[in-house]
C-alpha cells in the first residue's frame, strides 16, 4: 500500500463531511492521528470584507487591515483588526463561502462596529515607547475576548506585558482588564497569536490554548522562527505572570531554522523577510499549522530596486540595493514572496514538554506555499473546531481590503458536493525549488472533457533533449525545449513528475534567460489537445482553423504531462 493511499484511509476514518461541515472522530490515542500534508488542505472558497468606516476614523475600516482574526462560534463570525494605523477591531458575520472570481464572492456583514478592544490601554503595553503597539492575536474563549499586543519596535527591550481580556460585546466600555504578563521570556515569544488546543490534546499538553509569536523587530530578543506556549486563558488577570509551558521557540543563541543575518543562501524555513503571524491546531490531527509570508529568494538587507543589474551593489551612501520589484523600501528583502505554511508534529512538541528535547531542537516536518490559491500576504488565520474550517486572511486581496479564504482538512474525495478540487499545493525543497508566479485565483477549475481537434501528425514529437536552467540569485526553473523555447516549471511536483534532478539545473545569467523566448503553446499528452498559455491559464484552441487563423506555429508546441496540464486553470476557448 502506498504512503499516500494510507493517508487517504486515515482521513476517511478521521472525518465525516456533510456539506460544509465535518464530524471529527477522535482516536483514543491522539498521538496516532493524521499528520496533515500539503494536499490535505482542501480549498472551500472565499469571501470579501465590506468597504466603509463602521465606526472607525474616516477613510479606514478594514482597508490595510486583517490581523488578529478570531472565530466566534456564538455568531459564526470573525473578529478582525482593521486599518493598521488605528488597531481597532470589528466583528463580521461569515457569508456563504463561494469558489469563483473575486467579483462573484459574497461580502461579510458587520455585526459590531470597530472599537478599541484595549479600552484606551494599548500604549500601556510598553509605556514611554514612541513606536506603535500592534494587536496581533485575538481569541474567543468562554464568552470572553482575549487579545495579545506587541511593541512594534522595542529597541530597549523593555516590554513586560502583552495580554488583555474583555467582554465579547465591543460596545461595553470600562471592562477591559490588562495588560498582563505572560510567561517569563521576552513577550515577543507570546504576543503574536493565539488558538485553541483540541480537547483530546489538552490533557497531554496541560492547557486549553496556545499563544506564540515570531519575527518581530529587534531580532536578538525574539524567536528566530515560530514560538508556541501552552496556557489557560482563564489564568489571565488571575495569576501573575500567567503560567505557560513553552514547547517551541528559537532563541537568538539557538537558531535551528537559520539566522536572521543570512544574506548568501536561500532558506525557506526562516530568513530576515519571514513573517509568521498565526497558527491553528485542527481537530482529529496531530498537526499544528503556522501561517505567514516567506521570502523565497536569497535574503538581502538594503533598498529595494526594480533594476536587477543593481542587485547587491551599494548606492552613494554605501547602502546595498536589493532586487525586489514589489518592495522599494529600505529593509529586509528576499523576493519573490509567497503565502507560507509551516507544519509541526504535536508529538515532537510533547517531547519538549516532557523534557526529552529542548524547544529549539524541533523542526517542521513540512513547509509549503499557498500560492496555488492566492498570491498575497497572509495576515492571520483562525479555526472553527465545529465545522473544521480554517480562515486565512489575505492582505490586499481586494484592492486595499483583505479577502478571507477558507480551507478544511480532507482529501479531494471528501470535498463537499458541487465543488471542485483545488489546484495542487507545492511542497518546496529547502535548498532549491521552482517558484510559481501566477495571478491570484479564487476558483480552481476542473478539467473539461472536450474532444481534441489538432491532428497528432501536426504536432512536434516529445523528445527529451533539452536542458534545465535558472538565473543566478533567482528560483524559477525553466525547461529548454528542443526548438529553443523556455517553459517555466511551476512547482516541485511537476518538476519531479518528469524525472528531473535538481543537480541537473544549470545556473546562467538573467540576461541569458530573458533572451530565450517563452513557450506559448502546450499540448496535453493524454488527449492531444493544444492550448495557449495566457496569464498562467490554458485556453483550448478548438480547431485547426482557429490554430492557423491566429498565426500559431505547430513546431512551437510543447507537449506536457497530466500533472502539469492539471496545474493550469482553464480559460476561455480560442475559436
Amino acid at each position: 500500500m502506498s504512503k499516500r493511499f494510507s493517508t487517504i484511509l486515515i482521513l476517511s476514518a478521521t472525518f465525516l463531511f456533510t456539506g460544509m461541515q465535518y464530524m471529527p472522530i477522535h482516536a483514543a490515542d491522539p498521538s496516532s492521528q493524521l499528520l496533515v500534508q500539503p494536499n490535505d488542505l482542501v480549498y472551500q472558497g472565499a469571501f470579501r470584507l465590506p468597504a466603509g468606516e463602521f465606526g472607525a476614523p474616516q477613510y479606514t475600516g478594514f482597508a490595510y487591515g486583517g490581523p488578529g482574526v478570531a472565530y466566534n462560534p456564538a455568531n459564526d463570525s470573525l473578529f478582525i483588526v482593521g486599518h493598521d494605523w488605528y488597531q481597532l477591531t470589528a466583528e463580521v458575520k461569515i457569508p456563504q463561502i463561494i469558489k469563483g472570481p473575486l467579483s462573484t464572492l459574497k461580502t461579510a456583514t458587520v455585526l459590531q462596529n470597530f472599537a478599541d478592544v484595549t479600552d484606551g490601554k494599548l500604549n500601556l503595553v510598553n509605556p514611554g515607547d514612541p513606536n506603535a503597539m500592534k494587536v496581533s492575536g485575538q481569541l474567543v474563549y468562554n464568552n470572553k475576548l482575549y487579545t495579545s499586543v506587541y511593541a512594534y519596535y522595542d529597541g530597549t527591550g523593555k516590554q513586560k506585558v502583552s495580554h488583555f481580556v474583555r467582554p465579547l460585546d465591543l460596545s461595553i466600555k470600562g471592562q477591559t482588564s490588562g495588560p498582563f504578563a505572560v510567561g517569563t521570556l521576552y513577550p515577543g515569544f507570546y504576543s503574536g497569536f493565539m488558538g485553541l488546543i483540541p480537547s483530546e490534546w489538552q490533557g497531554l499538553f496541560g492547557g486549553s490554548a496556545f499563544t506564540g509569536g515570531c519575527c518581530h523587530a529587534i531580532t536578538s530578543i525574539q524567536s528566530q522562527g515560530p514560538s508556541l506556549s501552552i496556557f489557560n486563558p482563564s489564568d489571565i488577570g488571575v495569576k501573575d505572570p500567567v503560567p505557560v509551558t513553552t514547547v517551541l521557540g528559537y532563541p537568538y543563541a539557538n537558531p535551528t531554522l537559520g539566522t536572521w543575518d543570512n544574506q548568501s543562501a536561500i532558506n525557506l524555513y526562516y530568513n530576515m523577510s519571514t513573517i509568521l503571524n498565526s497558527a491553528v491546531f485542527p481537530n482529529g490531527t496531530r498537526t499544528i499549522l503556522f501561517f505567514g509570508k516567506q521570502g523565497t529568494g536569497v535574503p538581502c538587507y538594503g533598498s529595494g530596486t526594480t533594476d536587477i543589474s543593481l542587485d547587491r551593489k551599494p548606492d552613494a551612501n554605501g547602502v546595498l540595493y536589493c532586487y525586489d520589484p514589489v518592495n522599494s523600501s529600505k529593509g529586509t528583502h528576499a523576493y519573490p514572496y509567497k503565502p507560507w505554511v509551516w507544519a509541526y508534529d504535536a508529538n515532537n512538541l510533547l517531547s519538549v514538554k516532557s523534557g526529552q528535547k529542548k524547544m529549539w531542537e524541533i523542526k517542521p516536518y513540512s513547509i509549503w506555499g499557498l500560492d496555488s490559491y492566492f498570491g498575497g500576504t497572509v495576515q492571520g488565520a483562525s479555526y472553527d473546531s465545529a465545522t473544521g474550517r480554517i480562515f486565512v486572511i489575505e492582505a490586499f486581496g481586494d484592492g486595499s481590503l483583505p479577502v478571507v479564504h477558507v480551507f478544511t482538512i480532507g482529501v479531494a474525495s471528501a470535498t463537499p458536493s458541487g465543488t471542485t478540487t483545488p489546484l495542487p499545493t507545492q511542497t518546496l525543497s529547502p535548498t532549491l525549488a521552482p517558484i510559481v508566479s501566477i495571478a491570484p485565483t479564487y476558483s480552481p477549475v476542473p478539467t473539461l472533457m472536450i474532444t481534441p481537434v489538432p491532428p497528432e501528425s501536426n504536432t512536434t514529437p516529445f523528445i527529451r533533449t533539452s536542458k534545465l536552467i535558472r538565473a543566478i540569485n533567482t528560483l524559477p526553473v525553466y525547461y529548454i525545449t528542443e526548438k529553443g523555447f523556455k517553459r517555466h516549471i511551476p512547482n516541485e511536483q511537476i518538476f519531479l513528475s518528469y524525472g528531473n534532478r535538481w543537480a541537473d539545473i544549470v545556473v546562467v545569467s538573467l540576461a541569458q534567460v530573458n533572451a530565450i523566448p517563452d513557450v506559448m503553446l502546450i499540448q496535453s499528452l493524454p488527449d492531444k489537445r493544444v492550448f495557449k498559455l495566457e496569464n498562467d491559464t490554458r485556453r483550448w484552441i478548438t480547431s485547426v482553423e482557429a490554430f492557423n487563423r491566429n498565426g500559431f506555429k505547430w513546431d512551437q508546441i510543447a507537449p506536457i504531462n497530466t500533472t502539469e496540464i492539471n496545474h493550469y486553470p482553464i480559460g476561455l476557448d480560442i475559436n
